[in-house]
């Protein structure tokens, strides 16, 4: 095995292109998100961090609810992201912010659900 076939973290923490595809009928669009993946120290750091926090509630008996859950995946995710291009509000194009991620997330399952698989998929680093 090479060793540097198993050193991911740069790619990782350089990030990679994903292009979304339209919820209704799965063809690609003009909106690119650039991420992070699950290698990097964003990615690793926040995962870690918010796992922590769902222990801290349940060392103290308190179970996190569903949505409290899912507000903790989508920081992560939204920590990994890094910038966007070709998203706009009829014709106002969205900046990204990290903010603007999280909302997007919660509001647009179907780019959530394609920017976790994506973060999560290593070949996408490499």
């Amino acid at each position: 095995m090479d060793f540097n076939k198993l050193c991911t973290a740069e790619a990782h923490e350089n990030g990679a292109e994903l292009t979304i595809l339209d919820p209704i009928d799965f063809t690609e669009t003009d909106f690119v998100i650039t991420l992070q993946g699950r290698d990097s120290k964003a990615f690793r750091f926040k995962n870690k961090s918010n796992m922590s926090k769902a222990l801290n509630r349940l060392q103290k008996g308190e179970t996190p609810t569903d949505d409290e859950l899912d507000e903790l995946d989508v920081e992560t995710l939204a920590e990994c992201t890094t910038g966007w291009s070709g998203l706009f509000d009829g014709e106002r194009e969205i900046k990204f912010t990290k903010e603007q991620a999280k909302k997007l997330y919660l509001a647009a399952p179907s780019v959530r659900e394609q920017a976790e698989r994506f973060v999560k998929d290593r070949e996408n680093f490499t």
